[in-house]
């Protein structure tokens, strides 16, 4: 079982249209990507509404529905535009830092970037990319360094990637229709295993969405066909599916993107236009 401590809906003159995103800063803010409405909303650790930053648009601080957020070590956060083939940039109080246009290396589409994982240790960004069914690897300056992966169902091989997680030399990305949860090596972009498989049942996964790894190296995984978020270790071994007081299966509604962030797993619920936030401990 897992605890239910609250809601984040948003504002009642700012409420969220399909959110998709979420993440903490080192504050303990929240940071929740209201894409419809091309606004990064912002509240406390109690869920009070601080602000929002962003507009429509197609550079300087403006996207266009996008769609995967990011941060970093230093909270600055990473928007995903989606159509516009960009990462856009901005601090922690909504400022503009810098307006990345992701090149495409020989042979490739223009990139769809649907989430962005910053790895501070080495100085990557990570980018799930839809058009080219791949991890794209790029430097913080928004230099092309590498592509793993490409469409398919076997090994290093995807279709539409989604949102990720990085531990240690670990990069945890959801495969959508692969029905998977694929790990890389982030020193190579090599095959290390994956989580799940299709089905309906303990430990298989019909449509998964988001992934997030707790503190122990646990794994999160949300089904946003079944409703449920299981978890496995690191290994892809299942343990067990999250639940709730009266000790059922606890149901969500169309669980996309989570985040961890010490003992709080942040959900996000598109359809119901809110972010459920749960103790864990």
């Amino acid at each position: 079982p897992v605890e239910h401590i609250f809601d984040i809906r948003g504002p009642v003159r700012f409420p969220f249209s399909l959110p998709t995103d979420v993440v903490v800063d080192g504050r303990k803010n929240v940071y929740v990507l209201d894409g419809v409405h091309n606004r990064v909303k912002v509240f406390d650790s109690s869920g009070r509404f601080l602000m929002q930053f962003g507009s429509k648009g197609d550079s300087g601080g403006s996207f266009d529905t996008p769609v995967g957020l990011g941060i970093d070590g230093n909270d600055n956060l990473y928007v995903c535009d989606t159509p516009g083939g960009r990462i856009v940039v901005f601090d922690r109080e909504g400022v503009f830092l810098r307006d990345l246009t992701l090149s495409a290396g020989d042979g490739m589409e223009r990139p769809r970037p649907v989430d962005i994982v910053v790895d501070d240790v080495r100085r990557l960004l990570y980018i799930s990319d839809n058009a080219n069914h791949s991890v794209l690897v790029y430097s913080m300056d928004g230099e092309f360094v590498a592509r793993w992966g490409k469409r398919g169902g076997g090994e290093e091989e995807f279709r539409y990637p989604a949102t990720m997680a990085l531990r240690n030399r670990k990069l945890f990305v959801t495969d959508v229709l692969g029905t998977r949860v694929q790990v890389l090596d982030v020193a190579s972009g090599e095959f290390i295993g994956q989580i799940g498989r299709w089905g309906v049942h303990a430990g298989e996964l019909f449509r998964p969405k988001g992934v997030a790894v707790d503190g122990e190296g646990l794994v999160y995984v949300t089904d946003s066909y079944m409703d449920v978020i299981q978890v496995f270790n690191e290994y892809g071994e299942f343990r067990y599916v999250l639940g709730g007081p009266d000790g059922k299966i606890r149901r969500f509604t169309s669980p996309a993107s989570i985040f961890i962030d010490g003992d709080r797993l942040y959900v996000v619920e598109m359809i119901e236009n809110k972010v459920g936030v749960y103790g864990i401990r």
